[in-house]
């Protein structure tokens, strides 16, 4: 019974994050023409921004599962 709740949350988990890091990503991805020199590093930083905000949802999104039980 155990491991049947504790796989509930982990999909529960991966439902709730996979969606909140698509809504991030579909609301924060834009295009540009060709790339120069600084749109790179623009696109390297968001990137890195975008991986950090992911995992922070990630984080957040367990907490929140977790604190439910």
């Amino acid at each position: 019974m155990g491991a049947a709740r504790s796989t509930r949350q982990q999909n529960n988990f991966t439902l709730v994050s996979k969606r909140l890091i698509q809504q991030f990503q579909s609301t924060h991805i834009w295009l540009t023409g060709l790339p120069t020199p600084q749109s790179k590093k623009l696109m390297h930083a968001l990137s890195l921004n975008k991986a950090n905000i992911t995992i922070a949802i990630e984080f957040l999104s367990r907490s929140i599962l977790l604190s439910f039980n």
